[in-house]
């Protein structure tokens, strides 16, 4: 934000066991931001989110892409709809995307159909592991494989493209922003 020329309006703390999640709500509500950034996942944002509504309702929440699982929305309740959710790969529920189609089958081969950004992230990442091991042949090292990887400049996934290299660890530079709808689903 620095290098942008922007400060932070204010900031919390909270702790990974949210005991203090009520306490970091009223702490923040008190400065009046007119959105909210959360670093965090799991329990400290549920309970951060179900205590500042009760401050306030309304508050524009953004959470990381971990919060993209539809456990994450069950345990919302009704508190998570606006929530929006970055989410760091395409949106898995579309049909009309090369690698959705492809996630989808595959989950549908062992009987899951319950679809998310995560397990959408795990299949992608898995994939992308298993080329690099392709790539690296036989009598695989961990040299070999990073080497591989770091070969591994521009490969597209169905529509989802990754590049590393050398100085290159971060596979994608995709995010998108997803929102809880009311009706318990993710939309765009």
């Amino acid at each position: 934000m620095g290098r942008r020329g922007m400060k932070v309006h204010s900031a919390v703390s909270i702790q990974t066991d949210a005991s203090d999640g009520a306490a970091a709500a009223a702490t923040l509500h008190r400065t009046q931001p007119e959105s909210v950034i959360l670093i965090t996942a799991g329990k400290p944002t549920f309970e951060f989110i179900k205590a500042y509504n009760k401050l306030r309702r309304g508050m524009s929440f953004y959470t990381l892409s971990v919060m993209g699982a539809q456990a994450s929305i069950r345990a919302f309740g009704p508190d998570g709809v606006g929530v929006v959710v970055a989410s760091v790969v395409p949106f898995p529920w579309n049909p009309a995307h090369p690698l959705a189609k492809e996630y989808h089958a595959a989950m549908n081969r062992i009987g899951q159909r319950e679809y998310s950004f995560v397990s959408f992230e795990s299949y992608i990442n898995a994939k992308v592991l298993g080329e690099a091991i392709r790539r690296a042949g036989k009598d695989l090292t961990r040299a070999k494989l990073v080497a591989a990887a770091e070969g591994m400049k521009a490969v597209s996934f169905g529509g989802f493209d990754v590049g590393f290299g050398a100085d290159q660890r971060q596979g994608s530079k995709f995010v998108e922003l997803t929102i809880i709808g009311a009706n318990g689903r993710f939309t765009r």
